[in-house]
């Protein structure tokens, strides 16, 4: 198979109104804003595992049990993250291009026919073979769960952070000019 093992990235940024006096906040009171920063990251991270691993086709749920999130918050910036540890993350995410099948893929696809067709023995194989078949001449169609995660949520997120920022200015209005 064609290497497509690079790592995807996907941003939400957020823009303020009030990052100067986000910034400022933080300047005087860093560890308020750390604090209201890590509040958010932290449940904004786990909304959205939940929201990619709802998304994630599973058979014996492996896929869906590599997804897991983690943030940092450091000199005022948060950055959190949802990944997956699974070789096959990305070609689930994304599809593949044509490409050849090894023995232990046509075992994997015919584990997976069981499981989710209910199929057994030589049909199961039969149905196996078709789907690698399948995948040897067009590739395979990308289930974009984190995208379509990502896409889906961003509002909300915004929504959030907007919040935080209000609940972080609002503790500190009495110390900020």
């Amino acid at each position: 198979m064609a290497s497509r093992t690079a790592s995807l990235l996907m941003q939400i940024q957020f823009e303020l109104e009030q990052a100067g006096r986000l910034h400022q906040a933080w300047t005087q009171y860093p560890d308020v804003v750390e604090a209201e920063l890590t509040r958010f990251l932290a449940g904004a991270t786990q909304h959205l595992q939940g929201e990619v691993a709802d998304r994630t086709p599973a058979a014996h749920g492996v896929l869906r049990r590599s997804i897991l999130g983690d943030y940092q918050v450091a000199d005022g910036i948060g950055v959190g993250t949802v990944t997956s540890s699974a070789a096959h993350a990305v070609p689930v995410e994304l599809g593949t291009r044509p490409h050849p099948v090894s023995e232990a893929g046509i075992v994997a696809l015919q584990d997976w026919v069981e499981t989710k067709l209910g199929l057994a023995g030589d049909e199961a194989l039969g149905v196996a073979h078709a789907i690698a078949w399948k995948i040897r001449r067009r590739g395979s169609q990308g289930v974009f769960m984190f995208r379509d995660a990502f896409t889906a949520n961003q509002a909300e997120l915004q929504r959030r952070f907007g919040l935080t920022v209000e609940r972080t200015l609002g503790r500190l209005s009495s110390e900020l000019p």
